[in-house]
């Protein structure tokens, strides 16, 4: 029988070729971690971009609000000021409607004193 060799030469080609392989395959892998660790720290950058930018227009429109309470309360208050001169109004146009109707009975009564007036005046002549 004839004694082969083994041929260690080509293993240690071979576990060479292996081990780049596998250091290529760790390399992309890392890679391709780290792209997506990157992507989700740029979302999570941009999310708390957002709720900063939320926070302050819930802010100014908290602001607003209270600038609109303390708002209303001066109109209540000016409106509390100017009821007795709103009831005043109120009367004084009741008053003119009154009057209204007074002056409408006084001009038909003229009327008709003006025509009696003239018939009478027609029965003398």
């Amino acid at each position: 029988m004839a004694h082969i060799e083994p041929d260690f030469e080509g293993k240690s080609n071979n576990v060479v070729k292996v081990q780049e392989l596998s250091r290529d395959a760790f390399e992309k892998v890392a890679d391709y971690v780290q792209a997506e660790l990157s992507a989700q720290s740029v979302e999570y950058r941009l999310l708390e971009e957002m709720n900063r930018a939320t926070a302050e227009k819930y802010a100014g429109m908290a602001d607003k609000a209270g600038t609109l309470g303390t708002e209303m309360e001066t109109i209540q208050a000016k409106y509390e000021e100017m009821k007795p001169y709103l009831a005043k109004i109120d009367e004084i146009d009741r008053t003119i409607d009154e009057l209204q109707t007074t002056l409408e009975a006084l001009d038909a009564y003229t009327e008709r004193l003006d025509t009696r007036l003239q018939e009478a005046a027609a029965e003398i002549m």
